[in-house]
């Protein structure tokens, strides 16, 4: 599971430049807090993804975390910061009807794929 990715990157990811992203199911969010604190993991950022419009919740996020620093003061650079201050405004994907959304296929552009 996702405790499992977070235990991994915290062994492997090096300070204070190393990144740790992943994408998980939205409905794992609270595993993935609880993860990243256990395998001392900060989650710098959050982007929820959300299928379309009339979609009541979020399908999946995107999660950016670093190591925790050993030894860093409390209140520093290095602590959790809280969730709300963290979650971005949810990317969604398609609008009432169907269509992409002009947020969408900017994100599509930056990555190279046409937007037919």
């Amino acid at each position: 599971g996702i405790e499992a990715y977070c235990l991994t990157a915290s062994a492997m990811l090096s300070q204070p430049h190393g990144r740790f992203v992943v994408c998980e199911n939205w409905l794992n969010n609270h595993r993935v807090w609880s993860g990243a604190k256990e395998a001392g993991l900060i989650i710098e950022s959050v982007q929820p993804v959300r299928g379309g419009a009339r979609k009541e919740h979020n399908l999946f996020a995107v999660y950016v975390m670093k190591k925790r620093s050993e030894g860093v003061e409390k209140g520093g650079d290095d602590e959790q910061l809280d969730e709300r201050d963290v979650v971005l405004p949810s990317l969604v994907v398609r609008d009432e009807h169907g269509k992409w959304t002009e947020e969408y296929k900017r994100v599509m552009q930056t990555m190279s794929i046409p937007v037919v």
